[in-house]
């Protein structure tokens, strides 16, 4: 008989108490602040019912039905949308289709469907838009002052609230920053390993990323990973030969930190 049996991998970790890599402390500025507080102001935004045409910057309700290639691809009912050039709903265009719209007023519109949205087969397909704007709300962000801070949390001054964006924003950055940190360590010390190990391996660990993969699928697209597959003309072998190198990566870190630790 010969039979074929995978090796215990082996490791070569080389000089890795030589390995160094700079490090910085992370820094806030004011800009980063100042965007804190203005999402804080958006999250406490005030809104009266208005009757007229709807602007630049309220907010409106709006039932929304688009068909394209002969399929209705949406149907929501009173969706809240903020007319915003900064951050536009769906899209630019979509905004601008629901400006100088008042309430119970209906529109047909053609929009090309943006590169960001879920469904691949509808990124950059023109669908047609019927728009029925049920209420149009005026928003009026709160001032920024002691009052906006008592609001917010149990601060009262604007400067307390300040100070306690700023500490929150260092702590979050300096999580980051050591996580990248040691990333670029191992980063380092497993591109100076010799690392050998058997297919099998290999094979395991890509079970692992598919049986990953599977449940964020189901999880966020509501679909199964060889439908979503399927609408980005992939198969699943194919899937799994796109995720070899990542497969390889992971492997090979695994058993450089086993070594090392």
């Amino acid at each position: 008989l010969k039979i074929r049996v995978p090796l215990e991998p082996t490791v070569e970790l080389g000089d890795y108490l030589s390995i160094r890599e700079p490090w910085e402390d992370p820094t806030v500025s004011d800009e980063e602040i100042a965007q804190v507080l203005k999402q804080m102001r958006e999250e406490h935004v005030i809104t009266n019912h208005v009757e007229r045409p709807a602007a630049m910057g309220d907010q409106v309700l709006v039932d929304v039905k688009a068909e394209a290639n002969g399929d209705v691809v949406v149907d929501e009912k009173e969706i809240e949308v903020v007319l915003s050039e900064s951050r536009p709903f769906l899209s630019p265009e979509f905004v601008a289709a629901l400006v100088g719209m008042s309430e119970d007023e209906e529109k047909q519109v053609t929009l090309v469907l943006p590169e960001t949205i879920d469904q691949p087969a509808l990124r950059g397909v023109a669908a047609d838009f019927t728009l029925k704007v049920r209420h149009v709300h005026e928003r009026t962000l709160p001032d920024l002052d002691d009052a906006l801070a008592s609001t917010v949390g149990s601060f009262e001054t604007l400067s307390e609230l300040e100070k306690d964006i700023r500490e929150r924003v260092v702590a979050h950055k300096q999580e980051l920053a050591e996580s990248d940190y040691q990333t670029k360590l191992i980063s380092k010390l497993v591109e100076q390993s010799t690392v050998v190990y058997p297919p099998l391996l290999l094979n395991e660990t890509l079970d692992e990323i598919v049986n990953e993969a599977k449940q964020r699928v189901e999880r966020q697209r509501k679909m199964s990973l060889e439908d979503a597959l399927r609408l980005d003309g992939l198969t699943l072998e194919e899937f799994r030969e796109q995720m070899k190198p990542q497969a390889e990566i992971r492997v090979k870190r695994s058993l450089v930190l086993s070594k090392l630790a």
